[in-house]
């Protein structure tokens, strides 16, 4: 159950609930198939999409040995924190991980941002020194008019977590090949004692984030986001607040506030927040 106060002027508050199924099919050791249904209603002012049930995920996964993967079909793509992108990709994805070195390579589309109908390879690696989590990432969308989209065809990032005991300091840097307004970054300070299973627990973040209008993907994280209509050549920029704590074993009060919100098109209040309640069963 999520309370979502808009930051657009002329937007009516959210008020809703979800809840999702996930089924998994164990076709043999190495090769299962899963799918996510989700159906949705609202609590105020309901939208033309309340009550639908859609099928958000399927896909096959195919393991090769213990470290190596294929997966085909629409599947989460998170990269790094989530500022730029946190949904699905519809395509196939070939990924590596021995517990230190992680790699993937990708062909398909996504399903969030601007470039939802166009075709991307893209990849990432990553690897844990221990002290630090260093993680690079790219995209490159194909197509003579790809450009046109978003003003960028091709984007390069990489992120840094160093953890200090329940601490950790985190931040990521994306740059394109737009003209204008072509990076984005954040950093930030983090605080987690978070586990599921123990009342009393929780995780708590603050960052800076600027967001450039030519080096945005289209799918962050955050619920408190409908301030990501960006003015044209210009970089979003916004503090935000984000966190979690565990109330009960499974029971997880989410929140978000950003505030300080600047270089959003017109209708644009300078700040947007969230609750919301979660139960994990």
């Amino acid at each position: 159950m999520r309370y979502i106060n808009n930051a657009k002027t002329n937007d009516k508050d959210v008020w809703d609930g979800r809840l999702r199924l996930t089924v998994k099919g164990q076709v043999n050791d190495a090769t299962y198939v899963q799918g996510r249904i989700a159906t949705n209603m609202y609590f105020k002012d309901a939208g033309t999409d309340d009550g639908n049930t859609t099928m958000e995920r399927l896909f096959v996964n195919h393991n090769f040995g213990e470290k190596t993967s294929v997966v085909l079909g629409r599947q989460d793509l998170t990269v790094f924190g989530g500022l730029e992108y946190d949904d699905a990709f519809d395509g196939a994805k070939l990924a590596y991980n021995d517990g230190k070195f992680d790699a993937y390579a990708a062909f398909g589309q996504l399903n969030a941002g601007d470039y939802d109908k166009t075709d991307a390879a893209f990849g990432g690696l990553g690897y844990d020194f221990g002290a630090a989590k260093l993680n690079a990432a790219y995209f490159n969308f194909t197509g003579d008019k790809a450009k046109n989209v978003s003003g960028f065809d091709s984007i390069w990032g990489a992120n840094l977590v160093v953890p200090v005991q329940d601490f950790s300091v985190f931040g990521e840097y994306w740059d394109s090949n737009a003209d204008k307004a072509d990076t984005t970054w954040q950093a930030g300070l983090g605080y987690s004692t978070l586990d599921a299973a123990k009342p009393g627990t929780f995780a708590l973040n603050v960052a800076y984030n600027r967001v450039g209008a030519g080096a945005y993907l289209g799918g962050t994280t955050y619920d408190a986001s409908d301030f990501f209509d960006i003015a044209a050549d210009k970089d979003l920029k916004f503090w935000n607040v984000f966190g979690d704590v565990v109330l009960q074993k499974n029971v997880t009060l989410h929140g978000e506030y950003a505030w300080d919100i600047e270089n959003t098109k017109a209708g644009y209040d300078d700040n947007a927040w969230t609750v919301s309640l979660n139960y994990a069963f």
